[in-house]
């Protein structure tokens, strides 16, 4: 994505990123939500590869779910928030080596955020 998004596309997950810190810091989860799909799923589209974009679905899906099995949409974590920030910006401008990293690194934080809860046993599945 970082190295073929287009002007718009990074844009918008700039712009994305940014709603997801004002709500994730306010609490306001309730659409939360939709909002870390669309950032996820912008970034899919734009990485302009055919097979990262059949991956929107099963993303999304598995957002959704980790909801489901929560029971509820969960506050996100400061450094979640902050990761989304940076993954925006190193895709905003086009460094590929730190959109890696820092998604990695979002990743990674969500999965500890995920057994720390409680989730485990899904995890390890």
């Amino acid at each position: 994505a970082a190295r073929r998004a287009t002007e718009e596309q990074r844009s918008g997950l700039l712009t994305l990123a940014a709603v997801i810190r004002a709500k994730g810091a306010t609490g306001n989860v309730a659409s939360y939500l939709d909002d870390d799909i669309a950032f996820h799923s912008l970034i899919l589209e734009a990485s302009h590869n055919d097979t990262f974009k059949a991956l929107t679905g099963i993303v999304a899906e598995v957002l959704s779910g980790r909801a489901r099995l929560t029971g509820r949409v969960q506050v996100p974590q400061p450094e979640a928030l902050e990761l989304h920030e940076r993954v925006a910006g190193a895709i905003a401008a086009g460094d590929a080596a730190t959109a890696e990293s820092s998604m990695r690194d979002l990743v990674a934080e969500v999965r500890g955020a995920l057994l720390e809860r409680g989730l485990r046993g899904f995890l390890e599945a």
